[in-house]
């Protein structure tokens, strides 16, 4: 089992089968993560009235656009701003227990071989 951010770590782990648990911060998990049921994908929230609004597009400027203040702008393109807000907000909301009960889900799953 791997827990991991938004990577190319959760990228080939879930493209090998592997169980992941991925926390998700600037990015959307139900448009970005994987559904697979050996994929637990956790949210954090942007707090302070950033709410992010994803816009699909049809030009050159990529699939969606999403109003956050950690990017610029696309998605896809690694444009990425600081963060006005003190810390990691995002990723800070989401609680170690959140995390353990998403292993724990896996387990029970059967997807984690514990022997």
């Amino acid at each position: 089992m791997i827990v991991s951010v938004d990577t190319m770590v959760h990228h080939a782990a879930t493209s090998a089968g592997v169980p992941v648990v991925v926390l998700w911060g600037r990015s959307k998990a139900e448009h970005f993560g994987y559904t697979e049921p050996n994929i637990v994908n956790i949210q954090g929230e942007c707090p302070g009235g950033f709410p992010y609004v994803p816009v699909k597009l049809s030009n050159a400027e990529g699939p969606s656009k999403i109003d956050r203040p950690c990017i610029n702008g696309n998605q896809w393109s690694m444009d990425m701003a600081v963060c006005p807000i003190e810390g990691h907000p995002c990723m800070e909301s989401i609680s170690v227990e959140q995390v353990i009960n998403a292993c724990e889900s896996l387990i029970r799953g059967g997807f984690v071989d514990v022997q």
